[in-house]
């Protein structure tokens, strides 16, 4: 029964030297591992840094580019361009309005339009109907 027992003391020994050393294994995996994401977020987050940075600066650069770009079309760069873009011109003129016609006034009765109506004569006397007049002496 001893001899049973010494076996079971030196195998449970055994198993905890193996997992012990499993475990200091496991847990230089894990700081390793640790360090490399720590690594990877400060990576991550420069990266993102130069990013936002470039973006921006593209940003500022796509707006000059712009607004040369608008100040050289309106012509505001000097007389030379105008005259070199005539196309120019006719956007830079303010639109003119269009004049419509002023509408008759007629008065608010229908009735009193009607006779109006009919009470002119007609612009071209061959439209008209000639009514035959007999004279009777």
């Amino acid at each position: 029964k001893m001899s049973l027992k010494r076996d079971l003391i030196k195998k449970n020994i055994l198993e905890f030297i193996n997992k012990k050393k499993d475990t200091t294994f496991n847990n230089h995996k894990a700081e390793a591992l640790l360090e490399n994401k720590k690594f990877a977020k400060e990576v991550h987050v420069k990266e993102r840094l130069k990013s936002q940075d470039i973006s921006e600066s593209l940003k500022k650069k796509q707006k000059s580019k712009q607004n040369y770009r608008r100040f050289s079309i309106l012509g505001k760069d000097s007389e030379k361009s105008r005259e070199e873009a005539p196309f120019v011109q006719a956007y830079s003129k303010p639109l003119q309005k269009i004049k419509k016609p002023a509408p008759k006034k007629t008065s608010s009765n229908p009735a009193k339009n009607s006779q109006e109506k009919t009470s002119k004569p007609a612009s071209n006397p061959s439209l008209t109907k000639k009514k035959a007049v007999k004279i009777s002496c």
